[in-house]
């Protein structure tokens, strides 16, 4: 009778120590700061990236195919083989993009963040708009800054879901993307 009350307790120990341990990653995740650069920083990695930017950005508005890219693998069935795909991850790797997203005149390329299926996804990068009074992202807001304590907090995260934007050059914006 003793040794299964020692298993139960240890059982029981481990299961707490494990729901402590989730309940700390998860909390750390959503409330504590990210990998995000600073604007500053951003607009310096922009500065120094402009010509791949601007001709990664014409060449994707150009291709309605083209929706989503993800740097580290290319996509499923057909647009696999697609060279205009393959093309843009090589693109996206080489200047250090992580993904890219295209609808209409909105070419959006994420360089930093994190996220997964359970928690708050925090992303950082810049957004091409053709025609900025047709083509801004839907419900976008535009800030004059993406720092944590410029955007409104969230109940159970630390931004707000939504698509911040700050402008940078003619047709460029900073963009952040929140979802939880």
């Amino acid at each position: 009778m003793l040794r299964v009350h020692k298993l139960s307790t240890k059982i029981i120990g481990f299961s707490l120590l494990g729901i402590a341990l989730f309940v700390v990653a998860w909390f750390s995740h959503m409330y504590l700061p990210g990998d995000l650069p600073s604007d500053a920083k951003a607009k310096a990695y922009f500065a120094a990236h402009r010509a791949a930017l601007d001709s990664l950005a014409q060449t994707v508005s150009r291709d309605p195919r083209i929706e989503f890219v993800d740097a580290d693998w290319i996509a499923h069935g057909s647009a696999a083989q697609d060279p205009a795909h393959v093309d843009c991850a090589e693109r996206l790797r080489e200047i250090g993009a992580r993904f890219l997203r295209h609808t209409g005149g909105l070419v959006e390329i994420f360089f930093w963040g994190t996220g997964c299926a359970i928690c708050h996804d925090s992303y950082k990068g810049f957004a091409y708009v053709s025609n900025p009074s047709v083509d801004m992202p839907v419900a976008s807001k535009v800030c004059s800054s993406l720092a944590d304590s410029a955007l409104k907090a969230s109940t159970f995260a630390r931004i707000e879901d939504g698509s911040y934007l700050v402008p940078i050059a003619n047709h460029w914006y900073l963009i952040r993307e929140e979802n939880g």
